[in-house]
């Protein structure tokens, strides 16, 4: 079966583009539009990672610590317009495993989920 991801991402025009990479890589993507549904979709089914647009979705440092404790086994991406994000630099040094600048470069992307593909398996 087709690992999952679940893309965190309110933004019309960017969410689209990225779920049809995914899709078209071969993930199966569901899409939420606020962290309350990452919340909802994390406790009932298990995912890949999460990759979660900084731009559309309100994240906040505790609410990222505590999502990443409670599921310690999701990795989350996000990705920005910005490079920096000061009001979320405990969330991006401690609970963040990459941060990816917009436009989203498809092959980082695909390399990170590689990674986290390649540790979930043990290579």
């Amino acid at each position: 079966m087709a690992p999952k991801i679940l893309l965190a991402n309110s933004d019309t025009i960017g969410g689209p583009k990225i779920r049809k990479l995914l899709t078209d890589s071969g993930y199966l993507t569901d899409t939420v539009e606020s962290l309350e549904d990452v919340k909802d979709r994390l406790s009932t089914d298990e995912f890949l990672a999460v990759v979660l647009d900084l731009d559309s979705v309100k994240v906040e440092n505790r609410t990222m610590r505590d999502m990443v404790r409670k599921y310690p086994g999701t990795p989350f991406l996000c990705t920005s317009r910005y490079r920096f994000h000061p009001e979320l630099e405990d969330a991006i040094s401690h609970h963040i495993f990459a941060c990816i600048t917009k436009p989203v470069d498809p092959d980082e992307l695909l390399f990170w989920l590689k990674c986290i593909r390649d540790d979930h398996n043990g290579a």
